[in-house]
């Protein structure tokens, strides 16, 4: 692959985790169970939805991954650790 802009990489990690801790704080505030999360990729236009429950999106952000949709892994800036039924999570290592 072609060189990665690691900037615009983090800013897409912070756009989409800051997304999701919003739909996390509006799903607790409604009782919103599983919560549709947003993938948190790294192409700048992904709006797929990860529905998983709220306890399953803490533990992937508490050990600082994050979850994206199968097949939208960036091998270049991550490397999946758990593959589960409709996402998958990873670590990056950039």
């Amino acid at each position: 692959m072609g060189q990665v802009d690691v900037g615009r990489v983090r800013r897409n990690e912070e756009t989409f985790a800051f997304a999701n801790e919003q739909i996390l704080e509006a799903a607790a505030l409604h009782g919103v169970e599983p919560v549709p999360f947003v993938c948190e990729c790294t192409a700048p236009g992904c709006t797929e939805l990860i529905p998983i429950p709220a306890d399953e999106y803490r533990r992937v952000r508490q050990s600082g991954r994050f979850l994206l949709k199968p097949g939208h892994d960036d091998p270049d800036v991550e490397h999946i650790v758990a593959e589960h039924d409709g996402y998958v999570v990873v670590e990056k290592f950039r």
